[in-house]
């Protein structure tokens, strides 16, 4: 019977403990994206029924489950029209730009294996802010900056790889999405930008519905004293 080689004897027992450390990982992993999913869905209740006008956990499960599952059972119309028209719009909006904020990070310090990237690296959220100061109407705006912001993007990556100048193509993918965000600050721009009412539109749709002009007016005053 011939012996089997010391090394292939060490080799058996490394992998089997690289197998076990392998999925001992995983099951943390595991573990832990179930309690932030359970995290998330407490919090997501408490945060419908918390506000001015709260509203207790145990009637906002019971408002969901009748509005999904036709339950029957009876809440105040003040309630149900605060959880499932005020609230619940805002909290699924939040939950979606959260995940997309994750991912979309997640993508760049993946990318530039830099965990301080930020979006204005590839000019991404310099487009998207020229689309939010040019004249578009509330909801054309949201478009037109989610659309910009991609078309500064395209435009980084595809300079960066018209130069190919050796070097690192990452360097190149920085240096062109400076470039484009300078373009993109050009002061003739904005000659005939309104900064007063964009301030006063964005305060009034974005933060308060019911603010009027001289309310905008109030609190800008009190935020740049003379």
């Amino acid at each position: 019977m011939t012996a089997k080689p010391d090394g292939c004897e060490a080799a058996v027992p490394a992998k089997q403990s690289g197998t076990a450390s392998y999925f001992a990982h995983r099951k943390v992993n595991a573990v832990l994206a179930i309690a932030c999913c359970a995290a998330l869905v407490v919090l997501f209740v408490l945060a419908l029924g918390a506000g001015r006008a709260g509203v207790t956990p145990s009637d906002v499960v019971g408002i969901l489950a009748n509005a999904l599952l036709g339950t029957g059972a009876s809440y105040s119309d003040m309630a149900t029209n605060i959880v499932l028209n005020v609230r619940l719009p805002r909290e699924v909006a939040a939950l979606l730009i959260g995940a997309a904020l994750a991912i979309s990070g997640a993508s760049y310090q993946g990318l530039f294996r830099n965990p301080m990237v930020s979006p204005d690296i590839l000019g991404a959220s310099f487009g998207a802010a020229l689309a939010l100061l040019w004249n578009f109407d509330n909801h054309a705006v949201q478009v037109m900056a989610f659309i910009m912001g991609f078309i500064a993007v395209g435009l980084t990556y595809f300079s960066a790889r018209s130069i190919r100048r050796g070097g690192s193509q990452i360097l190149l993918l920085v240096l062109c999405g400076l470039k484009w965000a300078a373009a993109t600050l050009h002061p003739e721009l904005f000659s005939d930008l309104d900064i007063n009412s964009k301030v006063k539109d964005f305060y009034k749709t974005y933060l308060n519905y019911s603010l009027t002009d001289s309310d905008v007016e109030l609190i800008l005053a009190a935020k740049n004293p003379a």
